[in-house]
């Protein structure tokens, strides 16, 4: 497919062994192919009669589908699987936000932007700016790289079982920040 900026593979369930979607990043646009279910597909094809008995297929077909949680007249900068205090979760980085779904019901839960000031956890009353970069893992750390190359520490936490995003730290860093990758690390040593 032309066009396409990134691509991220998501899991309805984060125990589950197959992925269910794929996140398609355009300029302005993400789309969602999901796997639909071989047995909601049946078709009516005499060549299937014909086909061999012994070969069972798993699977499904590719359907574009909505997750209501993702905004998906964004380019998305990051799409993955996080799972923290037992949540299943799903986390979409656009230009403007991170935002957290719910697996099970495909809606937002919480989210985090950098043009929100006055949150209960940051010192800072002005806003950050663009996000450019992002990456996470699935113990539910965010990294976001911002215009001016400000970076920050998000984490998603599970508090009363209610997913929430809290801003652990940000530093502003000499030059513009171009790449990211996160790996799992004690949410402890930035405190």
């Amino acid at each position: 497919m032309e066009g396409i900026k990134g691509m991220w593979s998501l899991r309805r369930g984060f125990d589950e062994q197959d992925d269910t979607f794929l996140v398609q990043s355009f300029v302005r646009e993400t789309r969602i192919l999901g796997v639909q279910s071989s047995k909601v597909l049946e078709m009516d094809d005499s060549q299937d009669d014909m086909d061999d008995d012994d070969e069972e297929e798993e699977g499904g077909a590719l359907a574009e589908v909505t997750i209501g949680g993702f905004n998906s007249s964004k380019s998305t900068l990051f799409a993955g699987n996080v799972s923290v205090g037992g949540a299943d979760l799903l986390v979409q980085v656009v230009d403007d936000s991170v935002r957290v779904v719910d697996s099970a019901t495909l809606e937002m839960v919480t989210d985090w932007s950098p043009f929100r000031s006055g949150d209960d956890e940051s010192d800072e009353d002005e806003p950050m700016g663009f996000i450019t970069v992002a990456s996470s893992n699935q113990s539910g750390q965010i990294v976001v790289a911002l215009r001016g190359g400000t970076l920050v520490y998000l984490l998603v936490e599970n508090k009363n079982s209610k997913p929430t995003i809290r801003k652990v730290k940000s530093v502003t860093l000499e030059r513009e920040i171009s790449c990211i990758d996160l790996r799992p690390f004690e949410s402890t040593s930035l405190s």
